[in-house]
């Protein structure tokens, strides 16, 4: 008997360390880089995760579950709105690596996202039947409205009034390659990606 509870001591650390231990150290480390070391993060979120039991979650676990995928519903309608209809699959991307590029709006934030955001999560809390529809929706229309009349005549975003395909995110057969040699991003054909001097070589 005793050896089967220290099998399922054991099987209990090889589960919960990769799984969650892991994943928590390592975010504490990239957010005190680098003066949180590896050793210290995961005693850290070891002693974190004990203290905040997170198993009590259990006990209201489709409550827990239902403001949660409310408040992510309005981020996935943002997402898509974004990039299906604002941006229509473009995306300019040299500018996402740039600290003064098009997507610093102001000072770091795009306050047509954050207030979207808050709108239809909020509403989506207050409607939890329909949560995820309300959700999505509210922010999508709401994050549409605002960068159109807010947003975009203030921060100009290349891709959107741009006519040609040279911003696609995605395209069959081409790839958004880092050039070493000439420092900058570019668009190469699959066939001719031994040419270039990429970052990963």
């Amino acid at each position: 008997m005793i050896v089967l509870l220290v099998m399922v001591i054991f099987s209990q650390w090889s589960t919960n360390a990769p799984a969650n231990l892991i994943p928590a150290a390592l975010a504490f480390v990239n957010a005190g880089a680098p003066k949180i070391h590896y050793f210290t993060a995961v005693v850290f979120a070891g002693i974190v995760g004990t203290i905040i039991m997170p198993w009590l979650i259990l006990d209201n676990l489709f409550v827990f579950l239902g403001y949660y995928g409310a408040v992510l519903s309005g981020i996935a309608g943002i997402i898509i709105a974004d990039y299906y209809i604002i941006r229509k699959r473009k995306v300019n991307v040299p500018h996402l690596y740039r600290y003064d590029g098009q997507f610093v709006f102001y000072k770091g934030f795009n306050f047509a996202g954050l207030l979207s955001w808050l709108i239809g999560g909020g509403l989506a809390i207050y409607f939890t039947s329909y949560a995820f529809l309300v959700g999505f929706f509210v922010s999508l229309i709401v994050y549409v409205v605002l960068m159109k009349v807010w947003i975009i005549p203030r921060y100009m975003q290349a891709e959107i009034t741009s006519k040609d395909n040279s911003f696609l995110g995605t395209s069959v057969g081409m790839n958004w390659v880092y050039d070493n040699k000439n420092e900058k991003f570019q668009r190469v054909k699959t066939e001719n990606l031994s040419l270039t001097s990429r970052e990963d070589r």
